[in-house]
C-alpha cells in the first residue's frame, strides 16, 4: 500500500479506524472521512500513537446530505490526483424510519447512494 491514497468513510471509530490503522501501517496515504471535526482529530491521535509517521487526512462530510457529499468529493478531487482504494465504512442503524434534510431515507442514503452522488 506504499504510495497508495486510500479513502475512508466512516473512519473516526470502529472498523473504519481500525481500517484506517491498518492501511496507515502499510504506508498508504489515508483521507479519512468523518461528520465531527473533533472527533476525527481524536481519531488522528489516536492513530498516531500506533503510526507515529502516518499520512492521515480529515475530510468533513455528513454523508446524509447530498450537498455534503458533492462538497467531500470536490475537495477529494483537489486533494487526491488520484484514489487507488475507496472503503465505503460510514453506517449507522436505524431504529424508525427517517428522513435526510434532502427527503431521502436515512438507511439507504447513508449506505447506497453516497458514494454515487460525488
Amino acid at each position: 500500500m506504499q504510495g497508495k491514497t486510500v479513502v475512508i468513510t466512516g473512519a473516526s471509530s470502529g472498523i473504519g479506524l481500525e481500517t484506517a490503522r491498518a492501511l496507515a501501517t502499510k504506508g498508504a496515504r489515508v483521507m479519512m472521512v468523518v461528520r465531527n471535526e473533533q472527533r476525527g482529530q481524536d481519531a488522528i491521535a489516536n492513530l498516531r500513537t500506533t503510526v507515529p509517521d502516518a499520512s492521515l487526512e480529515l475530510v468533513l462530510a455528513d454523508l446524509y446530505s447530498l450537498a455534503e457529499v458533492r462538497k467531500a468529493g470536490a475537495e477529494l478531487r483537489k486533494r487526491c490526483p488520484r484514489i487507488d482504494v475507496l472503503v465505503n465504512n460510514a453506517g449507522q442503524i436505524h431504529r424508525h424510519r427517517e428522513l435526510t434534510v434532502d427527503r431521502l431515507r436515512a438507511h439507504v442514503r447513508g449506505s447506497t447512494t453516497s458514494p454515487r452522488s460525488c
